[in-house]
């Protein structure tokens, strides 16, 4: 069931514009997420850019073309599932992982509170019994954006209701 829902995941993912939009570099426009740009000076340009959306020289994302970037595991079944980036496109694939950008080690039950919206994915890496490493190689655009992957997970059942008693069934 689990596995079912990751696939609905990643095909979320792929069709997330704002998510797609932040992993591309830019060179013309700057501005807010919620889509209204102003027209960058071209002298200060990447000083713009990098105020505005915090991103590193160049405006271009430090998450590679081909990326682990998340790595989830389940404590109590040992599943291990990874969201990756290759060539613009998410993949969820369950088994093991090199070296994704964050890892999270979790109780079922606490995934399915993140899944559901109960726990916000920033407390919860907080909590006793959650094991977390990451790279400490990005820059905080990143991690910016690492997390908005976590958090599209809450919305596929906000958007799906059927998720909901699935993921309470687990």
């Amino acid at each position: 069931m689990l596995t079912e829902f990751f696939k609905r995941y990643e095909s979320y993912l792929n069709k997330d514009e704002e998510l797609k939009r932040r992993l591309k570099g830019f060179k013309t426009f700057a501005g807010p997420p919620d889509g209204h740009y102003r027209r960058a000076r071209k002298e200060g340009e990447k000083a713009v850019a990098r105020a505005v959306r915090c991103y590193p020289f160049g405006g271009k994302s430090s998450i590679g073309k081909n990326s682990e970037v998340i790595g989830i595991n389940v404590k109590e079944s040992g599943e291990n599932f990874l969201i990756a980036l290759s060539n613009g496109k998410f993949s969820i694939k369950k088994g093991n992982w090199e070296k994704p950008y964050l890892v999270i080690s979790l109780p079922l039950e606490k995934l399915k509170k993140a899944i559901l919206g109960r726990y916000r994915w920033i407390w919860l890496i907080g909590l006793d019994d959650v094991e977390v490493s990451y790279s400490e190689e990005l820059p905080h655009s990143d991690w910016v954006t690492i997390f908005e992957i976590l958090v599209a997970m809450q919305e596929v059942p906000e958007f799906e209701n059927k998720w909901i008693d699935e993921i309470e069934k687990l």
